[in-house]
């Protein structure tokens, strides 16, 4: 989006396929309980390389038909001994904003808590329609800024076009800027 590298999956194949990485985990000592802020920019292609007309993220529920970010956090059944891992998950922490632009750039963007202490902390991108790939540019998650004279964020829809920090609630409402 601003001339640096991105990165793209290829051969998806199924709806829980995606792309994500490691959070590092002396970030997550420090920021235990923190709300922090997701965003990064996407394009989402079909196997041939065109824009992706199949995804809605107005979907009921988003459910495997727009992107969404959920974290799979490694816990330890036994963590005197650091023994016996299970996975937990947070699911939807971020989602597609509205409206999606096919061939074009689009944000996913949410916010969520920081997991307590865990060993491994991993994001991931998933939940499209498993023939549709990923273009993922600016990725981040930063500490979520506090105004008190502002509490309702992109009140004006100035943030770059899009319905961040907006969602919708119930079955197949519908959500665009005008």
């Amino acid at each position: 989006t601003n001339g640096s590298d991105a990165i793209k999956t290829t051969t998806r194949g199924h709806v829980f396929h995606g792309i994500g990485q490691n959070i590092d985990t002396r970030c997550i000592e420090l920021m235990t309980g923190k709300y922090v802020e997701f965003s990064s920019w996407m394009k989402l292609v079909d196997t041939s390389g065109n824009p992706a007309t199949n995804i809605d993220p107005d979907s009921q529920w988003n459910y495997n038909k727009s992107p969404l970010l959920s974290l799979r956090i490694l816990q330890y059944r036994d963590a005197s001994k650091k023994e016996h891992t299970y996975n937990l998950w947070y699911r939807n922490k971020a989602h597609l904003a509205r409206p999606y632009k096919a061939g074009g750039w689009n944000l996913v963007h949410g916010i969520f808590r920081l997991p307590e202490k865990s060993p491994r902390v991993f994001w991931m991108i998933d939940s499209a329609p498993g023939d549709v790939n990923f273009i993922i540019d600016s990725a981040s998650i930063k500490p979520l800024s506090c105004n008190p004279d502002v509490l309702v964020k992109n009140g004006g829809f100035d943030d770059d076009m899009v319905s961040k920090y907006w969602d919708t609630w119930g079955e197949f409402v519908g959500l665009d800027i005008v």
